[in-house]
Formats: structure tokens, sequence, C-alpha cells
């Protein structure tokens, strides 16, 4: 059986190569006569999955190691009657990770504030449970979801007029709750000054244009992005203008790309009537690592992973590149620019979640409680001394 896929999704050997031979390829690879011969193709969310890529190929069985499907063409694929999966949830715990680290590092005192949350899914649900833990006030907005107690439902506009706003949803472009510019001028124009707002989402979620232009006139808004419209072409003075700024890589995480593959590795098999793959114990954990001397969450957050590198590393990539206009309708796009955004997620650092570390030492109740919530493996002093 064989096997395309994209060669930036890791433990491919380990999950599929019982399954059939794998061939890899980068993501720029991945045209029609690549595929035309394939049984199966693992693809990223910078694939486009639609009839110009499979129409000439035996492909039975996609597989994207996301968690989100807007680059699936899902109805030309029911319509050629080749099964799907995908890997929601796999990375939740990444992208929780990646929003209490933004804000250690841009709002220091964010545990004061009231998060707004729009989207109670996988990511959103599980960042409620986090700040409830962590004593933070959280209003929840989801038109399809259920929130439950404790957490406080609430209309957008409430939600919307929270301290700190963060984003957790699908791109959709029809119907009565479409996300597409969900965040548009005039609710941007609304907001509090000093308001925080975080996009892990989609780009498009957020009118961008009108997001550069009231950043530029001066308004006071923290802005914290990780998704971009039109992404890799993305808005360089957007990308100027931000507090924060990072490729796409929110949910980047060791855990979460192994989840991944893990996920459609065993939809897979169901696929094929036949067992799941055994991978052996340790593949990808390896040796848990020790943070010693901590004082504070956000000491402890920071010193595992710092949004910040990212940061600067994306505005090094991006000061030697033209400007990209990408905000204007008639602009044609910099291909370096895009190319240099492609290569940060590409050639992304490897980053472990919360629960590869142990906090060790630690004698305030109140703290160690803290960061077993967020999932570090901790003990008290006196368990460690007795």
């Amino acid at each position: 059986m064989k096997i395309v896929a994209d060669d930036n999704i890791p433990g491919l050997d380990e999950y599929f190569g019982q399954i059939g031979e794998i061939h890899r390829y980068p993501a720029s690879a991945m045209t029609s006569p690549i595929v035309a011969g394939a049984d199966i193709l693992l693809v990223r969310s910078v694939t486009r999955v639609d009839e110009g890529l499979l129409a000439a190929s035996t492909v039975r069985f996609v597989g994207s190691a996301t968690a989100g499907t807007d680059h699936i063409d899902l109805d030309y694929l029911r319509a050629r009657d080749i099964s799907f999966a995908h890997a929601p949830g796999c990375n939740a715990n990444a992208v929780v990770q990646y929003v209490i680290a933004a804000l250690c590092r841009r709002v220091p005192d964010w545990r004061g504030y009231t998060v707004g949350i729009v989207g109670c899914g996988n990511v959103g649900r599980r960042l409620t449970r986090a700040l409830l833990s962590l004593g933070v006030k959280c209003r929840v907005y989801d038109p399809f979801v259920p929130v439950a107690p404790p957490a406080v439902r609430a209309e957008l506009q409430q939600v919307l007029a929270c301290d700190i706003i963060t984003l957790h949803v699908p791109l959709t472009h029809t119907g009565p709750h479409s996300t597409r510019h969900l965040i548009d001028r005039a609710r941007l124009e609304k907001f509090a000054p000093n308001t925080v707002l975080i996009n892990t989402s989609r780009g498009a979620a957020v009118d961008t244009r009108a997001l550069s232009a009231l950043l530029g006139d001066g308004v006071a808004l923290r802005v914290i992005l990780d998704v971009w419209e039109q992404e890799p072409y993305i808005d360089r003075e957007l990308l100027s203008r931000v507090s924060l700024a990072t490729p796409h890589i929110a949910g980047h995480s060791q855990e979460g790309k192994w989840r991944a593959t893990q996920m459609l590795a065993e939809a897979c098999c169901e696929w094929l009537g036949r067992p799941s793959p055994t991978v052996a114990e340790g593949a990808v954990a390896g040796i848990t690592s020790v943070l010693p001397n901590v004082t504070s969450l956000c000491e402890a957050v920071l010193r595992v992973y710092d949004p910040a590198d990212d940061h600067r590393a994306m505005l090094e990539a991006f000061d030697h590149q033209p400007l990209n206009h990408a905000h204007s309708d008639h602009a044609d796009p910099d291909a370096r620019a895009a190319a240099a955004f492609e290569n940060l997620r590409r050639n992304y650092r490897q980053r472990r979640e919360f629960d590869h570390y142990r906090v060790n030492g630690i004698d305030d109740a109140s703290l160690l409680a803290d960061l077993q919530t967020l999932g570090f493996l901790a003990a008290d002093k006196r368990a460690e001394n007795s």
C-alpha cells in the first residue's frame, strides 16, 4: 500500500510503517502527479486537498494531521467515497499553554482580569477549565456547545467587553454564526482601551485589514496573533504593529504532533479493518526534564516556553524581506516573505508540553496546586523529603 505523506509529520515510521510504504514529500511538492498513485494521503494544513489534487489519483484515504478541516474539500471526498480523518483536539493542550505563556509574557497581571473565550470546543473548553482552576474569571460564548458551570455563558457582546479576548473558533463562511471576520471593524472599534485580543484559531476570524488600520491610527489594543489572514502571505504592516507575533505554531508541541499522527493511524487501521499499530512506550515522551528553583507560575511557564523567542525570530525572518502589502486587493504577494513564514513553521524548534517537566522543591502549596493545574509534574517539598 503506497502512502504519500508530508515529510513534516512526525512519527510516520512508527505509526504508518506497519501499514504501507511511505513516500515523503515537502508540502510544496504535494501536486497531482505526486499523489496520483497513492492509496493513502497524509497532509498538514498547508496542503489544499480538493479535486485539483485528487482527480487523477487512486487515493482512497486522506488523513490531515490537524484539528481544523478548512483546507479539505469534504464534499468532494464524500462524492468520491474517499475516507477522511483528522485529529481534533490533538494540539489543544499546546494551544492552551501558548495562550497562558503569551499572557505571562505580555500581560503579567492577567490573573486579575476577566477573560472572554469565544468558542468552547477542544481548546476553548480546556482553556476555560484551566483558567477557572487558577481563579480567573471567565465568560464564554459558543452558540453550538453547552458551557458547563462554573464557567459563565454569555452573549458575544458581553464576551467582547472582557479585558482579555481569546478566539478558538473554526473558520466558517456561511450561516447565522459565520466566523469569517467575526471580529470586524465595528466590533474592534467598540473594544475598551488596552483590551488584549488573542487569535490562535484562524486568521480570517479577524478583519486584519481593519485591525492593522486601527493599530496604525494609534488605537490602544494589545494584539497577540499566531494566525494570519491570507497566510503565508501575511500583512507585514500588521506584523510590525502587534504586541506578539508568531507563525501559526501555537499547537506545535512535540506531543501534539505525535498525537495527531497516532489518531490518523488509528483511523486508517479502522478503515482497513485491522488492529491499531503498536508503538514502543516512551517513543514520544523521552526523559522528563527538571525545572529547579521555581518561585512563580509565570516563571515556570516562560522557562518552558517563551513566545517572545518566536516573536523575535519572526521579526528577524521578515526584517530583510520587501514590505508586502498583502492587505491590498491588487498587491502582488511577495513569494520570499511567504517562504520565510513557511520556513519558520517547517523548521520550528522542538517544544514540549508542561507535563514533560517536573518542578521540585516547592513549599508553597498554592503555587504547587497552580502548577499541577497546568499539567506540570510536581510534588510538595515535604513529600520529596519523606
